[in-house]
């Protein structure tokens, strides 16, 4: 086993929660031993992940523990240890290693440098563009300074790799100078693959007692998994259907409002914490509604290629968006899931002239995301 080939991902996020890496390492997992490079944030055991099926002790992790969301200086120079460990790990192993993918920035530009050194298979699979998610937008010279900076980095990691693989191809539009390499750019969309359509007994019957105990009282279910954070809207959902006597929200997740999601009071408003992606979509199986709202001024949230849009059409559940943009960037979607709103009035309309009836229109082959993953990173 020490002289087996190796492959290892990189990504300074929780392995656990985070649907597109678990993918990448599924997909390196049928042929390869992975290393999983990242960092905690705090959150301890509460990071790892097992893949279900029988090559679960193929994955090793090395982690990094940090400060929790934020972390000022501290932060970088856990970033720039993080780094400094997997060249040298890359350096140790650089005879076994068959790809080296990272995920973003924080992870990825002293190791991609490394790997064009030894002429190791580099690709950067680009969740969220680092200029845009790390600096506030502000019309101030610093601001505009350090987006450069990030812009330039984000470059040069891109020149360096081997592949390039986005989420959407309305990526390409974000980071300019991006289009000078679109010939390394591969697109792989943010859907479920096969892997995480499965949940076992328990927890499967603790998740379908929770939410027919809410069908008792709620005509509608909506649910959130994901970020919680101020960009996501969701204190707009809660306020849109605070009124609402016969609907329920259920958010789920972890983040900056983990503990105002934790500690509200509001009536219909019911908080599970941080869950397991495959926990997720079976949460999201039994409701009426998903939510994913954005913040639009924001480049990433602009730009984004949410997991949800494909679930959505994975699972036959309607998803409450407010991004056009967003919806006609989406090829494969069928758009009759997507409910656009544009204000709470417009919101609470939708909700409430809406049809439980299940939407089986959708043709989806939960096969294409896995043979998408599988043929990327052979």
């Amino acid at each position: 086993m020490i002289n087996s080939p190796l492959s290892v991902v990189c990504r300074t996020s929780n392995l656990r929660s985070d649907s597109r890496a678990q993918r990448i390492v599924l997909s390196q997992l049928s042929s390869h031993r992975v290393t999983y490079f990242g960092l905690t944030r705090g959150q301890g055991e509460h990071f790892l992940w097992s893949p279900e099926r029988h090559f679960s002790h193929k994955l090793t992790y090395r982690l990094l523990s940090s400060p929790g969301h934020g972390g000022g200086y501290t932060i970088i120079w856990r970033l720039l240890f993080l780094q400094l460990n997997i060249c040298f790990y890359l350096l140790k192993n650089r005879s076994r290693l068959v790809n080296v993918i990272c995920c973003d920035l924080d992870s990825a530009f002293l190791p991609s440098l490394i790997c064009c050194f030894l002429r190791i298979n580099f690709i950067y699979d680009v969740f969220d563009f680092t200029f845009a998610s790390r600096v506030p937008s502000s019309p101030h010279f610093f601001s505009k300074f350090l987006k450069g900076v990030f812009s330039l980095l984000e470059l040069l990691v891109c020149l360096v790799s081997k592949k390039i693989i986005l989420p959407t191809s309305s990526r390409l539009e974000q980071l300019p100078g991006l289009h000078k390499f679109s010939h390394k750019v591969s697109v792989v969309p943010n859907s479920p693959c096969v892997d995480q359509l499965t949940i076992k007994e328990p927890e499967a019957s603790k998740i379908n007692t929770f939410y027919f105990s809410l069908r008792h009282k709620y005509k509608i279910i909506i649910t959130y998994v994901g970020t919680l954070q101020h960009h996501r809207n969701l204190d707009w959902l809660l306020n849109a259907v605070a009124s609402l006597d016969n609907v329920c929200v259920v958010v789920a997740g972890t983040g900056p409002l983990y503990s105002f999601f934790r500690d509200s009071k509001q009536k219909n408003m019911f908080f599970r914490g941080q869950v397991i992606y495959n926990h997720a979509l079976h949460m999201y199986h039994l409701s009426d509604f998903m939510f994913a709202g954005y913040t639009l001024n924001d480049s990433n949230n602009f730009y984004a290629a949410p997991n949800k849009l494909w679930e959505s059409v994975c699972l036959r559940k309607r998803l409450l968006l407010n991004s056009s943009y967003i919806k006609s960037n989406i090829p494969y979607a069928d758009h009759s899931l997507l409910s656009l709103y544009s204000s709470q009035d417009h919101l609470r309309c939708i909700i409430s002239n809406s049809s439980t009836s299940s939407y089986s229109n959708v043709n989806y082959d939960p096969r294409f995301v896995s043979d998408s993953y599988f043929h990327n990173y052979s």
